[in-house]
């Protein structure tokens, strides 16, 4: 799990995407894109038609967010991930690399409430967070990831969020890995050194 603090109004799921959607069938839909990671499913105004499409993944292959003046475009793709009860259901995750071994990875939100101390300003009663039962504490919310590699046979399998979980997952090399993780100086908290990590991974895998 790596994290990032956010405004609660810039979570980019909160809000709909130029985007278009590729339907299991093979079809493509074009519209406005909400999606909602929790239901595994997402929101479809296409501009031709009045009103919301509400489309699950198990009728999903894949759906990308087009770029804006300020943000990249984003991939998202429908893969089999085996629950708890060994049944694999149709998931969404959105890819940060393509390779022999892709990194892919699931969002979600998380409030935390800390102490309010000398280094921060009282919150005001017209903030979002804010609770008559809260007032020596204050509320950040977190964008967090939970990553996960998917193998060249389409296996996915959830990284974890420490470096032995993480070096545990990618076979064969762990010693040249772990080396690499300390002159690097890398951090499994942090999303950039985890995807750095896994490109070299690959260039191992492929000599």
């Amino acid at each position: 799990m790596v994290g990032t603090l956010l405004q609660a109004q810039e979570f980019p799921s909160k809000v709909f995407h130029r985007g278009e959607a590729l339907m299991f069938d093979g079809s493509l839909k074009k519209g406005m894109i909400k999606y909602d990671l929790e239901a595994d499913a997402i929101l479809l105004q296409d501009s031709t038609k009045e009103g919301i499409e509400t489309i699950s993944a198990i009728n999903l292959k894949a759906f990308r967010l087009l770029p804006t003046q300020n943000k990249p475009s984003r991939l998202f793709y429908v893969l089999p991930f085996q629950n708890e009860t060994g049944y694999n259901r149709p998931k969404i995750f959105e890819v940060l690399l393509e390779d022999k071994f892709s990194l892919v990875a699931r969002e979600y939100i998380v409030v935390r409430s800390r102490p309010v101390n000398s280094s921060f300003v009282r919150m005001s009663r017209f903030d979002p967070f804010y609770s008559p039962h809260l007032d020596d504490m204050y509320r950040q919310a977190y964008l967090s990831y939970y990553l996960y590699l998917v193998s060249p046979e389409g296996k996915v399998v959830e990284l974890g969020s420490k470096k032995k979980d993480i070096l545990s997952v990618l076979d064969g090399y762990y010693n040249e890995l772990n080396s690499y993780v300390k002159d690097e100086n890398l951090k499994m908290g942090s999303l950039d050194d985890v995807l750095q990590l896994i490109k070299y991974y690959n260039e191992l895998v492929e000599q």
